[in-house]
């Protein structure tokens, strides 16, 4: 298994962003330079976000001590719903975003708005880390993966299917000349999950699996038996392949940049 985790961030005298990906109950914070090495990488997993002891642990990791430009947070977790306008009262109608922090995040270069809930505690541990971490006056900046995703493809003409992979799930994302098509976040820990669930993205938006071109990233290997059975039904596959974005030097050469695409897209939209 790799170790997703490294620590270089002391070598640098430049400006830092600290990309925060938040999830149900995992944290993963990346520290990018200006020139897009990401130099430090830190994974709190399995967290009540609900215990405070838990959370002060966190806040006292010496990740946090350090002033950054900026801290930019992607949201990998919970209910979403697009719609053509923003419906800021939502939550008063759909269940699943009763009780929470309702955010709603326009998708770059499309006349789409995705609607996503926060709890309370979530947002209380990301305020803190942002607090400690930034003296910009406006903390951080908050995006769900769609729109991230959406931001990183936004001036892409040819169909798009990419396909992003986090422990237990799938981020799948679709677009057609330019314009958006759909998103999905599913669970899916085997291989036929995994299969089912990208066959019907394709299926659903009319994709053609021998024509178009899916883009891989996230914790997926090379050749893993996963990666070998979406070869054999997808003919034309690549990997996230970024010259500018590149993991420090002295990191173990385990760690590929396409492991950490969520962090780079966090850190390079302009969002």
């Amino acid at each position: 298994m790799i170790n997703r985790d490294f620590d270089f961030a002391s070598t640098s005298n430049g400006d830092l962003i600290l990309s925060i990906l938040l999830h149900r109950d995992n944290l993963y914070c990346a520290v990018i330079d200006d020139q897009n090495v990401m130099l430090s990488h830190q994974s709190f997993t399995n967290v009540s976000f609900s215990d405070e002891v838990v959370c002060e642990a966190i806040l006292r990791q010496p990740i946090f001590d350090t002033i950054y430009s900026k801290v930019k947070v992607s949201v990998l977790c919970g209910k979403y719903f697009f719609l053509p306008d923003r419906q800021p009262l939502i939550r008063d109608h759909v269940d699943s975003l009763s009780y929470k922090e309702v955010y709603i995040d326009k998708l770059a270069g499309h006349e789409v708005y995705n609607h996503f809930g926060l709890s309370s505690h979530q947002v209380n541990i990301i305020d803190r880390l942002s607090q400690k971490a930034t003296k910009a006056s406006k903390p951080y900046s908050l995006h769900h993966i769609a729109n991230i995703l959406s931001c990183y493809h936004i001036h892409e003409k040819e169909n798009v299917i990419h396909v992003h992979f986090e422990p237990s799930e799938l981020h799948i994302y679709g677009q057609r000349n330019g314009q958006f098509l759909g998103y999905r976040c599913v669970e899916a820990t085997s291989v036929e999950d995994t299969l089912y669930f990208i066959m019907a993205f394709y299926d659903l938006f009319g994709f053609d699996r021998t024509q178009d071109l899916m883009t891989l990233s996230g914790w997926l290997e090379p050749k893993s038996p996963m990666f070998m059975n979406i070869y054999g039904y997808i003919a034309k596959v690549k990997w996230f392949d970024d010259a500018t974005c590149t993991i420090f030097s002295e990191a173990d050469e385990a760690n590929k940049s396409h492991y950490y695409f969520a962090h780079f897209a966090n850190k390079l939209c302009a969002l």
